[in-house]
């Protein structure tokens, strides 16, 4: 399995990434992807708390079933 990593640049916030050439998937480091979900919600006005763990739950539900690898 041949493994590729790169930073790919979301909203000037960097979010690490790693390519499967096996599977033909890439993989993101959920930390950064929160980090950044959450900087955005925060500069549309959402509320931590109720408001962030509803769009947690939508985004969940959405990628249920997806393997998640953290690097």
């Amino acid at each position: 399995m041949t493994k590729k990593e790169a930073i790919k640049i979301f909203e000037e916030k960097k979010v690490r990434t790693v390519w499967d050439d096996e599977t033909e998937e890439w993989y993101f480091s959920i930390v950064d992807v929160v980090g950044v979900l959450t900087d955005e919600w925060k500069r549309h006005g959402l509320q931590e708390g109720v408001q962030f763990a509803t769009l947690t739950d939508i985004i969940y539900k959405m990628w249920f079933g997806n393997t998640s690898v953290i690097i």
